[in-house]
């Protein structure tokens, strides 16, 4: 008997929430490369958001095949954005929440993984007790077909492909709705805020069917500039930001992208989110920052 045909033990039980709406083109993928694990979830539960293009349909599909997945029609309402994905995470958790488990994965619907993903993962947060959040190296494939590994330092760990311990997911509530983003670098600030450790693991990669921010946007323009108001709201100190955009300042689109980041980080400050990420939250995300920079100089 194969370990993808075992009923998980105490070790590898883990739960799975994804987010959907309108991903007919890619979450027959995602299912694919979970099917395809040789540790499976417990359970996963696949909330579909309002969706009009046949997202569902590709879902209860797979659903008839394999017991372990649910799918779950939402009604949520609005357009589409982070703060109703958290809304999504949060209703799959519910449903989720009577059964015993250890861990649980948000896996957004634009993503893959290989075969060993999620063993590997878990082998990773058998080997580190304190270890809260983590994830595998993110790449993204883009339209032109080129490949783009998302560069963050590895003790964090953001993206749409988290893995968290129950009890640190549990401890920070899951993920704040957030009407500018950011729901996913905010659940690692609040994991290290409650003594979690958060870790990117190079050697555990996932892909990225197409660039972060980019759907529901009219360009890329547009997308830099929402990043930059969603790094103001988190909290990114002003002396830092400017850091950033100096390091960026050759990523395509050459000067207009991170032109676009930057002003949408200025806009930010007038821009009101009545306080949806907690001072204290921003303050420890500050101090981080100004942490790295004093190691890096």
């Amino acid at each position: 008997m194969s370990s993808k045909d075992r009923s998980p033990d105490t070790a590898t039980r883990y739960v799975l929430i994804t987010p959907a709406r309108n991903e007919v083109a890619h979450i027959g993928i995602t299912i694919e490369s979970v099917v395809s694990q040789t540790v499976r979830p417990l359970r996963w539960v696949i909330c579909v958001n309002d969706s009009t293009d046949g997202t569902e349909a590709i879902a209860q599909l797979h659903a008839q095949s394999h017991s372990f997945i649910t799918v779950a029609g939402l009604t949520i309402g609005g357009r589409r954005s982070f703060k109703n994905k958290a809304v999504a995470v949060a209703k799959g958790f519910e449903i989720l929440a009577a059964l015993a488990f250890d861990f649980v994965g948000v896996l957004d619907a634009d993503i893959s993984v290989g075969a060993h993903y999620f063993e590997q993962i878990l082998a990773k947060f058998g080997s580190q007790p304190r270890l809260g959040l983590a994830a595998g190296r993110h790449v993204e494939w883009h339209r032109n077909r080129s490949r783009r590994v998302l560069s963050q330092p590895e003790d964090i760990a953001v993206g749409g492909n988290q893995f968290f311990r129950r009890a640190c997911f549990s401890q920070i509530r899951g993920y704040r709705p957030l009407s500018w983003g950011g729901v996913d670098t905010l659940a690692g600030i609040m994991a290290r805020m409650h003594g979690w450790e958060t870790q990117t693991f190079p050697d555990i990669e996932y892909s990225h069917r197409r660039e972060m921010g980019t759907e529901g946007v009219a360009n890329i323009l547009q997308t830099r500039w929402l990043n930059g108001v969603r790094d103001q709201k988190l909290g990114m100190d002003p002396f830092f930001a400017v850091l950033k955009a100096v390091r960026r300042l050759l990523e395509s689109p050459l000067i207009l992208g991170n032109s676009a980041w930057l002003l949408g980080y200025v806009c930010g400050y007038a821009l009101t989110d009545d306080l949806e990420v907690p001072v204290v939250c921003r303050k420890f995300h500050r101090a981080e920052q100004m942490q790295r920079l004093r190691r890096l100089f």
